[in-house]
């Protein structure tokens, strides 16, 4: 288990691992409105990409979100983080990015890359918390409400803003 970035001691995270796309497809379901969930199968091909790892948050002894990302150095892609609407705004979401950034930083990496929805207001508050910067626009890109199309910012951390 890994202990909590910063204020969350409560919280404990521990890695991704081969048994959890069951998991994660649940907490998927219950963190987006998303009319095409990803299911098991979906998450378990997601954790076999290579470079694939993440991690998952717990509170109060049961899941409360996760982040998987994607690392092929210098470059890391957030793939899905979620966090159960009943503890959002609760720090979980900034500590799995700030674990994340610890972990890219370890092995080299020097820019993380997520995509966004452009309504999502409370997210792209902590990203731009996080210097994380808007380096590009996919039009449509997401599945909204009712089947509508919402685009998606590209954002970008850079691990040493004075080096990149």
């Amino acid at each position: 288990m890994e202990d909590p970035p910063s204020g969350n001691d409560a919280a404990y995270f521990r890695p991704l691992g081969p048994g959890d796309a069951a998991l994660l497809a649940d907490l998927y379901a219950d963190c987006f409105e998303d009319p095409r969930p990803w299911d098991a199968q979906a998450m378990a091909d997601l954790m076999a990409m290579p470079g694939a790892f993440g991690f998952v948050v717990y509170a109060d002894e049961s899941p409360q979100g996760y982040l998987m990302a994607r690392l092929v150095v210098p470059e890391a892609e957030v793939i899905s983080l979620a966090i159960e609407p009943s503890a959002r705004r609760g720090g979980l979401a900034r500590s799995l990015l700030q674990l994340m950034i610890r972990q890219v930083e370890a092995v080299g990496g020097a820019r993380i890359f997520l995509e966004v929805a452009e309504t999502n207001e409370a997210a792209r508050g902590l990203y731009d918390s996080l210097a994380f910067r808007e380096v590009g626009r996919r039009p449509g890109y997401y599945h909204g409400k009712n089947d509508e199309k919402v685009t998606a910012l590209v954002m970008a951390h850079n691990i040493h803003p004075t080096n990149s």
